[in-house]
């Protein structure tokens, strides 16, 4: 508004409330003549008088101002204020008709369920030409029976899961009758279904891995207390199947915990500037005398300059000794490991190499999976847990790296950490 029609506003104010304020104006002269009151008193109580009826006058005139656009308000601006809110929504909305047949959807409803199709008035879509799905078509019945709200869990849209809440919307605007129209909410649980049912079989893997050693120590321990007296020679076998079986499963119970630390940790910020040279190096010393046992060459191969990376050492350390100890366990007799730690102007790179027995291909994208094993009886009898690809995985990825694994049976297998320059 401008400064001249704010004036104008003001002298209009002012010529409305002259007569109250003459009245005014007289009893406070005639109550100061009087002496009921002083000058100071009489000008503070006619100054705060004429502002309070100026503040009355000025919101009296707001309310008509707002009745009067209210007024003007048409039902076709009430609709496309409610489009435009139901298209904001993060979730998909569909309105039905008392013969199933589709009268709105919001944009997200667009994208999910009708290939970003807008919404045209003039085609008539029924639900089950849509979504397809008895137990949705029942619900709606029972909400418009009841006239009540009611929620439901439904599989649609190629395999994509949902939860529905269904609105009986028995009346529309301005109180008209919309002839049982129901509302479907859909709100998308795809991700938290599978990370439900991950969870599920990551919870009833560990309890099955965990079970058998535990099962096989037992039963161990019931033939030793009964019989291990009668025969020095069963005893010192069972003793040392006892000790690896135990080994196991404080293996497994220590690369749970691990991928449990690296899961809490995942999004936290690294700061900690590290050379890795040194790490390579120590790590592959650690495991020459594992190299010597399995009869397996083991070389390393690092540059003559730092190799300055941002990371965390004990995380790498672990995902390292990981790769190495699995290049030489399941290598051939007499094979080759080759650790080696390169830079170029994008990339810094660990690859662990060996001459072995090769993965086909059809195991290579699952290697990283919790509990997947190329061979899980030859997994078992050389001390694997199934776990330690998916630490090694874990590792990388917080470290904004990338794992890549590549073999050839029969060649040899190269595992990969590629870490991106800062």
């Amino acid at each position: 508004m401008s400064d001249k029609n704010k004036s104008t506003d003001f002298i209009e104010n002012i010529k409305l409330a002259l007569p109250i304020i003459g009245l005014a104006a007289i009893i406070f002269t005639f109550l100061y003549l009087t002496g009921l009151i002083s000058m100071i008193a009489f000008l503070v109580f006619f100054v705060l008088f004429i502002s309070g009826l100026l503040v009355i006058n000025v919101i009296q005139k707001s309310d008509v101002i707002i009745n009067d656009t209210a007024n003007n308000f048409t039902q076709e601006d009430y609709l496309s204020l409610i489009i435009d809110s139901m298209n904001s929504l993060p979730d998909a909305v569909i309105i039905i008709n008392s013969k199933d047949e589709i009268i709105f959807y919001n944009s997200n409803a667009a994208e999910t369920f009708f290939k970003n199709q807008p919404y045209k008035n003039h085609e008539v879509q029924r639900l089950t030409s849509v979504i397809p799905s008895a137990n949705l078509l029942d619900t709606i019945k029972k909400v418009r029976e009841k006239e009540e709200s009611l929620g439901i869990e439904i599989s649609a849209n190629d395999n994509q899961s949902f939860e529905v809440y269904i609105i009986a919307a028995s009346k529309g605007l301005n109180n008209v009758p919309t002839e049982r129209n129901v509302i479907l909410l859909f709100k998308n649980i795809t991700e938290i279904k599978k990370l439900s049912q991950i969870r599920t079989e990551f919870i009833s893997n560990a309890s099955h891995e965990l079970k058998t050693p535990i099962s096989v120590i037992l039963g161990l321990t019931e033939t030793l207390s009964n019989y291990g007296e009668e025969d020095p020679k069963i005893q010192k076998e069972f003793l040392h199947k006892l000790n690896n079986e135990a080994e196991r499963a404080q293996a497994l119970i220590e690369d749970l915990l691990s991928l449990n630390y690296l899961e809490m940790r995942e999004n936290i910020q690294l700061t900690e500037e590290i050379n890795l040279n040194p790490i390579v190096r120590e790590v592959t010393e650690s495991l020459m005398v594992l190299s010597k046992k399995e009869n397996v060459n083991l070389e390393v191969s690092v540059p003559e300059s730092n190799t300055i990376i941002i990371g965390e050492p004990n995380d790498l350390r672990r995902g390292l000794s990981n790769l190495i100890e699995n290049a030489i366990k399941y290598n051939k007799d007499g094979g080759d490991v080759k650790v080696e730690l390169s830079k170029n102007e994008d990339e810094t790179k660990i690859s662990i190499k060996d001459n072995g027995l090769g993965i086909e291909d059809i195991h290579i994208a699952r290697l990283s999976e919790r509990f997947y094993r190329v061979d899980p009886e030859d997994s078992k009898k050389k001390g694997g847990t199934g776990l330690g690809l998916s630490i090694v995985k874990h590792i990388a990825r917080r470290h904004n790296a990338e794992l890549k694994i590549s073999s050839r049976v029969g060649e040899g297998t190269q595992a990969t950490i590629i870490f991106k320059n800062q």
